[in-house]
């Protein structure tokens, strides 16, 4: 039970800070509770770190908002591709949700803020284990 807490799967950090993975050496955290997530790992394609307020896991995609007090984005949401790193950003919600309609993937409504993305992750047999 203690190599899972530490390994890919188990790992959600020690002290003040929550994490979901999402891959290797890539995750979605948060620190004290804040509004902000951040995805450890990747830029958008103006360079900045990638933070959200609202996102959604969906199979081997990541979906979100651009959300920030440090950076300003140029474009409003993004769609990463988890197995292939490859980063689509569109500039209004619009354009996100005409994508990810032809694409199947989640529209901005079905989007949820860190803690309830946290929640889903790790319920389950996920939280026996975390215990």
């Amino acid at each position: 039970m203690f190599s899972f807490l530490f390994s890919f799967w188990g790992n959600h950090e020690l002290g003040d800070g929550a994490r979901i993975p999402i891959g290797y050496e890539k995750d979605i955290s948060n620190t004290n509770g804040a509004e902000y997530a951040h995805i450890k790992g990747i830029q958008s394609q103006d360079g900045n770190d990638i933070y959200t307020t609202k996102f959604k896991i969906y199979g081997n995609e990541v979906c979100g908002n651009y959300e920030s007090d440090f950076y300003d984005y140029s474009n409003a949401y993004f769609i990463y591709h988890l197995e292939t790193d490859l980063l689509i950003e569109f500039r209004t919600e619009n354009e996100y949700n005409i994508y990810a309609l032809k694409n199947e993937l989640p529209k901005t409504n079905e989007f949820l803020s860190f803690d309830d993305n946290y929640e889903n992750y790790w319920f389950g047999w996920r939280f026996w284990l975390l215990a």
